[in-house]
């Protein structure tokens, strides 16, 4: 692991896509990042539990449901992240659900049903001119280092060369106010408050903003 320094620079970050080499490290990252919404899950081990995650991942990346990217520091993927558009259209994989079967029977089927339908509500259908941001991890040894909004704003920028785009979206936890914070000071605003019995039972989390940028 790459030890954390104080000279870190933000532009020395590398955003490149989402790659076979770099699936395993981009679940870790967003498995790390939303730890809490998995905790009715119950697994006898942190590793069995990463596992699983990693194999639906791989399943997730070879669906291309969106576009994933990762963002290396001087070598080493310290976030990940996914944009979702209408154009995204899911590859049909015929071995998408013999592979989820050998899954259950490995894991066993209530655990891997469960992890599957957490995972799917992170998912969300955009409009034709809309572009949504699935998921931001960024590594918990590089966090409060501004890669967060760094990222964002290359989000806008590559979105923003997309003339058929007129808006960015994503959602956001009630409860998670500095995240609410800096998707405002970056000029996203609420559109709409949310309340989802789904999510409470599933995450333990039940309200949330849905944020626009608007270009």
């Amino acid at each position: 692991m790459l030890n954390e320094k104080s000279d870190f620079d933000v532009s020395d970050l590398i955003i490149e896509p989402l790659s076979e080499n770099s699936v395993l490290a981009s679940s870790a990252l967003f498995f790390q990042s939303f730890a809490n919404k998995f905790n009715k899950l119950k697994f006898s081990s942190k590793a069995e539990q990463q596992s699983l995650f990693n194999e639906l991942w791989k399943l997730h990346f070879i669906e291309q449901s969106e576009q994933q990217y990762v963002a290396s520091y001087k070598g080493e993927i310290v976030a990940a992240f996914g944009i979702c558009m209408a154009t995204d259209k899911p590859v049909t994989n015929l071995n998408f659900a013999s592979s989820a079967l050998k899954l259950s029977r490995q894991f066993g089927l209530l655990k891997t049903i469960k992890a599957t339908w957490i995972c799917s509500l992170f998912n969300h259908s955009p409009d034709d001119h809309e572009a949504y941001i699935s998921y931001i991890g960024v590594s918990n040894q590089f966090q409060g280092k501004g890669i967060g909004k760094y990222i964002l704003r290359w989000i806008m920028e590559y979105i923003s060369k997309n003339n058929n785009i007129d808006y960015i979206s994503l959602y956001v936890a009630q409860n998670n106010t500095g995240a609410k914070k800096l998707y405002e000071n970056l000029g996203f605003t609420v559109d709409k408050y949310e309340k989802s019995l789904i999510t409470q039972l599933s995450m333990n989390v039940n309200s949330w903003f849905y944020m626009k940028y608007v270009f």
